[in-house]
């Protein structure tokens, strides 16, 4: 095969090649085609997870999309085309054994999809989500340094530190690693602890006082603060069930100021 579709590539005729193969192996032959050929026209591989027999074979729209992704303008290299779905040679995995969908790039997600017998590509915009993220980011740290910076350096200014409850949407342990490390990273807050259910991911942080006057001006929030606790408290907060902690409305007690002691002096 691998001779066969190279001497199709050097027909100048010839403006893509579009390969049937079985659903088992297709990943290693669209991997070892991109690494010894690499190729500057479309090589595309394409599958049916159905036989011809069944009342809605999936063969034929799969050999139709595969044939439009080799004719699109500027396309090259190995791809595999499933399920409308076009996926890189170098990330294609077969992940499903009945499905007609049985194709997946992981994370990446694939490059395109065919719809309407149209090539709609997909990796520049989930770059474009990549890039903008990370200047959200960036901008999230920048603004956090400055309000911490200005916390600590104001005169006169009584902190409010406390946990915070933040509902989780992520499910699985990757997503949840990074959202910790990120808010971690952020000055001013530091990850605890999950909760045995992975809804909740508890934050300590370092003030909340902005959280208290939002609550009692009448705004929704998605935080429910637990009660406030100490530098004391803090250093065995981990030894203690986050369970326990009595909960209280997120407007804030200011701090008492301590009172500074009398250095005892003798009368003799």
């Amino acid at each position: 095969m691998l001779q066969r579709v190279e001497a199709c590539l050097t027909d100048p005729e010839v403006r893509g090649v579009v390969v049937t193969h079985g659903t088992d192996t297709l990943e290693e032959t669209a991997f070892l085609l991109q690494a010894v050929l690499a190729p500057a026209k479309p090589v595309v591989l394409t599958c049916a997870m159905r036989p011809s027999t069944a009342l809605v074979p999936d063969g034929p729209q799969n050999l139709v999309d595969a044939m439009q992704v080799a004719s699109e303008p500027g396309a090259r290299g190995v791809v595999a085309v499933c399920a409308g779905q076009v996926h890189s040679a170098r990330l294609v995995q077969k992940v499903h054994t009945y499905r007609t969908d049985a194709f997946d790039s992981g994370d990446a997600g694939p490059l395109g999809l065919v719809e309407a017998g149209r090539l709609m590509q997909r990796r520049g915009a989930v770059r474009l989500i990549y890039f903008a993220f990370a200047l959200f980011v960036v901008w999230a740290l920048v603004v956090a340094s400055i309000r911490v910076a200005y916390s600590i350096l104001l005169p006169v200014r009584y902190l409010h530190p406390g946990i915070v409850a933040v509902p989780l949407d992520a499910s699985t342990n990757a997503e949840i690693t990074l959202l910790a490390n990120l808010i971690t990273l952020t000055p001013g807050t530091l990850t605890l602890d999950v909760s045995d259910d992975r809804r909740t991911l508890f934050v300590h942080v370092l003030d909340l006082a902005d959280a208290g006057v939002d609550a009692q001006a009448g705004n929704q929030t998605d935080v429910r603060a637990f009660r406030r606790f100490d530098r004391a408290d803090a250093a065995v907060v981990r030894e203690m069930d986050i369970a326990h902690f009595e909960a209280r409305p997120l407007a804030v007690q200011p701090a008492r100021p301590q009172r500074r002691q009398t250095p005892f002096v003798s009368e003799h």
